[in-house]
């Protein structure tokens, strides 16, 4: 019972995760996040982006930091490319 019951909700999460995401997002620019993260925090952000919910009790992500401070969430206009010269990091083109 146990074990369909968990092949079920693989089958669910799976196809929420092939369904296009509600949120638009691009990343802040010129912005540093000082959010303490680890790598829960992308289950996390992925569990919360698409509406999951959490894993289960003792699992990591209930308590791991979020990514979302990292992104811009209101589809505003993005930044245009920038391309820096890979020997020495200075702008090339914007």
């Amino acid at each position: 019972m146990r074990l369909e019951l968990f092949a079920r909700e693989e089958r669910v999460a799976r196809h929420r995760l092939c369904v296009p995401p509600a949120k638009q997002m691009t990343g802040k620019q010129n912005f540093i996040d000082h959010t303490i993260t680890d790598q829960s925090s992308i289950l996390r952000f992925i569990e919360d982006n698409w509406d999951l919910g959490r894993i289960g009790s003792g699992s990591t992500d209930a308590i791991a930091g979020t990514l979302n401070n990292m992104f811009d969430f209101s589809g505003g206009p993005k930044a245009g490319k920038l391309i820096l010269d890979p020997a020495t990091g200075t702008v090339v083109s914007e």
